[in-house]
């Protein structure tokens, strides 16, 4: 690269961080992009910082997927661990492959309890018989915008059906509620087809 000789090489400049209350600290302006002393700030003031991140809209894609054994004796009579019933049945929920859980879950133990809270609905993905060792969806039915598809397994690996059972419906939306605190469930719900999740 040529650098013409009149033109001074960008350097980082360095100055003082005089914040009342924090001791002075000595930082470059831009090679130094992480934030040393927010563990020192209020609660209340990482709290907000935390729920102005988490608060965007987002669509969810969703495929539900009934699952090929019996729905187990006794469906809507168990509850969990909110104290709510929910339905027990025999089916599975796919997210969009390009759907990734929000990096404050995974940041530090503070994040992860702030996107918990959050995303109050902790709707575990597969239902019934699998129920135990299944992923977690996380929404906010406030903010999140849920795309429900019913999926089969056919000779494709996804196809859409074009009347939905209305029951497997019914299922889903009555565990989104069963698993939201406040009682909601989806508030944003999107129709329509999509080419494949």
């Amino acid at each position: 690269m040529h650098l013409a000789a009149n033109k001074p090489i960008w350097r980082p400049t360095w100055r003082k961080l005089d914040i009342p209350g924090f001791s002075t600290v000595t930082s470059t302006v831009a090679s130094d992009r992480k934030f040393q002393l927010f563990s020192r700030l209020p609660l209340e003031l990482r709290r907000d910082i935390w729920d102005t991140f988490l608060q965007e809209h987002r669509i969810l894609h969703i495929g539900v997927r009934s699952s090929d054994r019996p729905d187990p004796a006794g469906s809507y009579t168990q509850k969990n661990h909110l104290g709510n019933i929910r339905s027990g049945k025999n089916y599975s929920l796919s997210i969009d492959k390009y759907h990734s859980d929000s990096p404050l879950l995974r940041v530090s133990s503070e994040a992860r309890a702030a996107a918990l809270a959050f995303y109050r609905v902790h709707l575990p993905c597969s239902q019934g018989l699998d129920a135990v060792t299944s992923r977690i969806l996380y929404f906010n039915p406030d903010f999140d915008f849920l795309h429900v598809q019913i999926l089969v397994t056919g000779e494709h690996e996804h196809t859409e059906v074009p009347l939905a059972p209305p029951d497997l419906l019914a299922d889903v939306f009555y565990d989104c509620k069963a698993y939201d605190p406040k009682g909601h469930g989806i508030r944003n719900l999107m129709v329509g087809r999509r080419s494949s999740l």
